[in-house]
């Protein structure tokens, strides 16, 4: 279980955005991640808030070991309205869904992941100040476990829009074990590309996760894995990874 306060500087105004995100295992080659937030948006003379969209995502393993720390994954993601419009980008009211694939690969204190997916919106607006169109997303992100229980990553987002639009996201992400269950993470992103099909300009998550007791099989991978368990910007705003 991850909680994440987030600062965010839009292009037209600051948010500070709370989320949950809770993942687990439904069966051996298959996991889900549910996720809830909510948003705060300051405009001039107003402060919008409330319930946000959640998030549903299932990754299914093609190929691979049965840490999941290497192969080849399906990966089916779904947006569910569940907040006004006038709290976007944090909420469309627009149920989406988008499927691809996701590769990861681990090779001692060093890892890399990309991921390929294409969504399609139920809602796209002619006008606003954020897009929302069907659109294919590609990511990557580069990490290395450090001394002392704490782990770097670094990645970049790519999104092309089928209106033509486009969105650059990069992030930076350290992690640092602060017991075996409890892992604190601190995240930068910053956002380039024409201001126009921006949403941020700059975005710093703080994050807290726990990881409940599993299995002995699970404890074996638990035990494996990277200590990050990545601190994230808001999902309307990070890399999928």
């Amino acid at each position: 279980m991850i909680v994440r306060q987030t600062e965010c500087d839009l292009v037209a105004s600051p948010a500070s955005l709370l989320a949950a995100e809770v993942d687990f295992k439904i069966k051996r080659r298959h996991d889900m991640r549910l996720s809830c937030e909510f948003p705060a948006v300051r405009r001039p003379g107003d402060l919008a808030y409330g319930v946000g969209d959640a998030f549903v995502r299932i990754v299914s393993r093609i190929s691979g070991d049965s840490l999941s720390m290497n192969g080849l994954f399906l990966r089916a993601d779904a947006r569910i309205p569940m907040g006004s419009k006038g709290l976007r980008p944090f909420s469309y009211a627009s149920l989406e869904g988008g499927a691809g694939l996701e590769a990861r690969l681990t090779r001692g204190a060093s890892a890399v992941r990309g991921a390929a997916l294409y969504t399609l919106v139920g809602e796209r607006p002619d006008a606003g100040d954020f897009t929302n169109d069907h659109h294919l997303l590609l990511a990557v992100s580069l990490g290395a476990s450090l001394r002392h229980a704490a782990s770097v990553a670094v990645g970049a987002c790519y999104v092309l829009f089928r209106n033509g639009d486009a969105r650059q996201l990069y992030s930076v992400s350290l992690a640092r074990e602060l017991s075996r269950r409890l892992v604190l993470g601190i995240e930068g992103a910053v956002e380039s590309g024409d201001r126009g099909e921006r949403v941020f300009d700059s975005a710093v998550a703080i994050s807290l996760s726990y990881r409940f007791p599993q299995r002995a099989r699970a404890e074996k991978a638990d035990s494996a894995e990277s200590p990050v368990q990545n601190a994230t910007v808001p999902r309307s705003n990070r890399s999928p990874l």
